[in-house]
């Protein structure tokens, strides 16, 4: 009996933990746009120019407009992720263990978007590529999407079931969020820099926010998809 107790105050416990990074996630996805918003607005010259001074930092006005504006629109889309992860709690509850794996996709996006779109952003420096080539660019990155995603998908769902010993069906669903969400995060990652250089914006300092925030919203989405269709919470 005393070993039933022990077993479910464990369960107990491992849920309340649980619960807490849910709601460090929801917090962070609030808080961060706003700290990194404070950050931008601090260097603007029209309000603290000794620290612009201080910092080194050499934009023009409008280059700083431009980028208070998008970080302020992200800030408020940043929302969208904590809205989200709240919207699919009760799912959460059904089971805990998914929640675990949420900054992992999250981070792997993030990676795969940041990687396209920095190869991207240097062939557009280096006048290698033009907007006229973004079909061609599409079919590459795809490709390269596909493979990278795919032997993340499986290297992970070999880790999930011999290290951490879950279900077959839980261990799909990660993995097939992981190859979905690289997809989505190197399409985003090497067109928005083609647009945003298009319509005549830095693409340097425009996209890469911009995809983290995509993605994020994006792979949760997936993320809550697939487990709703296969584990039926």
């Amino acid at each position: 009996m005393a070993t039933f107790h022990s077993g479910s105050e464990g369960q107990t416990q491992k849920l309340q933990a649980l619960r807490r990074r849910q709601k460090y996630l929801a917090f962070r996805a609030v808080i961060v746009p706003p700290v990194c918003w404070l950050i931008c607005a601090a260097s603007a010259p029209w309000w603290f120019p000794p620290l612009k001074e201080m910092l080194g930092v050499r934009f023009d006005a409008q280059t700083q407009g431009w980028i208070l504006l998008v970080l302020m629109l992200l800030m408020i889309s940043a929302t969208l992720t904590g809205l989200v992860i709240t919207s699919f709690e009760d799912a959460l509850g059904v089971l805990p263990c998914l929640t675990a794996f949420i900054p992992m996709l999250m981070d792997t996006g993030g990676n795969s978007g940041s990687q396209s779109s920095v190869t991207i952003i240097r062939s557009l420096s280096l006048a290698e590529i033009r907007f006229s080539d973004i079909f061609r660019i599409m079919f590459k990155e795809m490709r390269v999407a596909l493979l990278c995603g795919a032997t993340l998908a499986a290297v992970n769902f070999g880790k999930l079931m011999l290290f951490d010993r879950l279900g077959v069906f839980v261990s799909l669903t990660v993995s097939l969020t992981l190859l979905a969400t690289v997809v989505v995060a190197k399409f985003f990652g090497c067109t928005l820099p083609l647009l945003v250089k298009k319509i005549g914006l830095d693409p340097a300092v425009m996209a890469s926010p911009i995809i983290t925030t995509i993605v994020d919203a994006i792979a949760l989405l997936i993320y809550f998809a697939i487990a709703s269709a296969m584990l039926g919470i």
